[in-house]
């Protein structure tokens, strides 16, 4: 895939890669903050999905 270098793709793949692998894991911490108890998802998911759409951006806008 050398094309691909320099294009955004490799760096939306990270961003995707990583942001969702933080989104599952965070199942598995336990609340720090009392507010986070009536959040329906902890603040850690919250704060990946921006990413992880950012990736998915970037990813298919290097498609083009």
């Amino acid at each position: 895939m050398p094309e691909k270098v320099g294009t955004g793709w490799y760096f939306g793949f990270c961003l995707t890669y990583i942001f969702t692998f933080r989104f599952f894991i965070e199942y598995t911490k336990e609340i720090q903050e009392a507010f986070e108890a009536s959040l329906p998802i902890d603040m850690g998911q919250i704060l990946s999905i921006p990413f992880i759409i950012l990736g998915v951006y970037c990813m298919l806008r290097a498609r083009k």
